[in-house]
This record gives C-alpha cells, sequence and structure tokens, in this order.
C-alpha cells in the first residue's frame, strides 16, 4: 500500500512538474511573440499602382459617361422629333417609330448595366490582386524581421484598441510595394467585356 502511495505522488509530481514546464514555455512563447501593425487603406490609397489604376479607372469611367450622354442626347432629339410627328404620321408609321425608339432606349439601358457590370468587376478584380500582393510583401517584411502577427489596422477594424506607431511596418510595406509595383497591377482596357 506505501509503495502504492508512493508511486501516485510521484506521478502527481512529475504531472505537475511537466505541467509546469509546459506553462513556463508557454510564457515564453508568448512574451516573445513579435507583433505588427499595417494600415492596408493607406498603403493602397498611396501606392504608385493603385494611382496608376485609380487614372485608368477614371478615364474609362468618364469615356463610358462620356458615351452615354451622347446616346441620351441624340435618344431625346429623337423622342422630340417623334411627338412633333405625331400629327403628321399614320397610327401605324408612328407606332412603328414608336417602337423603334423603346427599343433604342432599351438598348441604351442596357449598354448603360453592362458598362457599370465591367466597371464593377474590373474595379473588383483589382482590389483583389491589390490585397494579394499587399499581404505578399507584408509577409516578405515579416519573415525578414521575424515577425509572428501583422494585424491590419483600419478605420472600421473596432477590434484594435491602441497600438505605438512602432509597431507600424506600413510605411516600410507601401516602399517594398512601389519597388516591386510601380504601375498599375491589371490593365483596364485588357479586362472589360463588351
Amino acid at each position: 500500500m506505501l509503495a502504492f502511495r508512493f508511486l501516485i505522488i510521484l506521478f502527481v509530481i512529475s504531472f505537475s512538474s511537466f505541467a509546469i514546464a509546459q506553462d513556463e514555455a508557454q510564457d515564453e512563447a508568448f512574451e516573445s511573440a513579435v507583433i505588427a501593425i499595417i494600415e492596408y487603406a493607406q498603403i493602397e490609397r498611396n501606392s504608385k499602382a493603385w494611382k496608376s489604376f485609380s487614372e485608368q479607372f477614371e478615364n474609362v469611367k468618364n469615356k463610358y459617361q462620356k458615351d452615354i450622354k451622347e446616346r441620351q442626347d441624340e435618344l431625346q432629339i429623337q423622342q422630340d422629333k417623334l411627338q412633333k410627328s405625331v400629327q403628321i404620321l399614320t397610327p401605324e408609321k408612328f407606332a412603328i417609330e414608336e417602337k423603334k425608339f423603346r427599343d433604342a432606349v432599351s438598348e441604351l439601358q442596357q449598354q448603360t448595366a453592362r458598362h457599370k457590370r465591367n466597371l464593377d468587376t474590373v474595379f473588383n478584380k483589382a482590389r483583389r490582386q491589390f490585397q494579394i500582393n499587399i499581404a505578399g510583401v507584408a509577409t516578405e517584411i515579416a519573415k525578414k524581421y521575424k515577425i509572428d502577427v501583422v494585424l491590419n489596422k483600419s478605420s472600421n477594424n473596432s477590434t484594435l484598441f491602441f497600438w505605438t506607431e512602432k509597431l507600424s511596418i506600413t510605411d516600410e510595406v507601401l516602399k517594398k510595394f512601389d519597388e516591386k509595383f510601380p504601375e498599375s497591377l491589371i490593365k483596364i482596357e485588357d479586362n472589360l467585356s463588351e
């Protein structure tokens, strides 16, 4: 019986020592964890590639808007002529002309929707490419400095309450990103479908 008690006491002490050693190892791991912060939105907004993309995007968007405005003006003229011809044309001929006008309006609405879809698709594709590449650059820097965790500080991120500027690698990520990607990551014209 004494031997059994001795074995139980030895087991408890061994288990306690193991648990204490494990807790100490965990404490050391937490003490040595290196954390950094990036501000993704700032990197995206200030990068050369995003500025290049934004310029392309605005040019295409303005071209679409100009084309649509010109077509709307043409349709307005066509509508005015149609209204004036109501007294001149036969009801059958007027119905044919009115149908042509409605078809043209419908086509413009479809074209406008296509343009909007195209722009949304290209914008979302560009944003995904930027996220992937910014994450890649941040990962490179994290490996270089043996950083364990990189957190994104954004204006809508309510989980990050406090941080000091010395934890930020935003400027370094932006600099490296600009070196790797001085131009837009995608060419808008190559990614538009008609």
